[in-house]
């Protein structure tokens, strides 16, 4: 079974990193809405000395879920992100109710 990892962001952007050894392939997928089918939105890449892999996607819904699949010769990962978008005046009431409780702390 897939890992699965959550966050929420009220970018329209997120970024995916990865760290693994050189020469393993990533490629991303996004989870077409409603549905179980998926696409390939970043084609094949390799991992490289640095062992470090990063890439920007896109947020087009408010709930987006990707499929990043890693495979290094004969073994794979595959570990799904669920990443929802919020909007920022939610974000800015989450931060002045955070505010208050400090304050209400002191």
């Amino acid at each position: 079974r897939p890992q699965t990892l959550s966050a929420s962001t009220s970018d329209r952007t997120y970024t995916i990193s990865a760290v693994g050894p050189q020469g393993t392939t990533i490629r991303i997928y996004r989870q077409v809405p409603g549905t179980e089918d998926c696409m390939i939105i970043k084609s094949a890449q390799e991992i490289g000395a640095s062992g470090l892999y990063s890439t920007v996607v896109d947020l087009p819904n408010d709930s987006n879920t990707f499929i990043v699949y890693a495979e290094n010769g004969t073994t794979n990962q595959v570990v799904d992100i669920e990443i929802s978008k919020v909007k920022k005046s939610t974000v800015e009431r989450l931060k002045s109710v955070t505010i208050i409780i400090l304050n209400f702390l002191r």
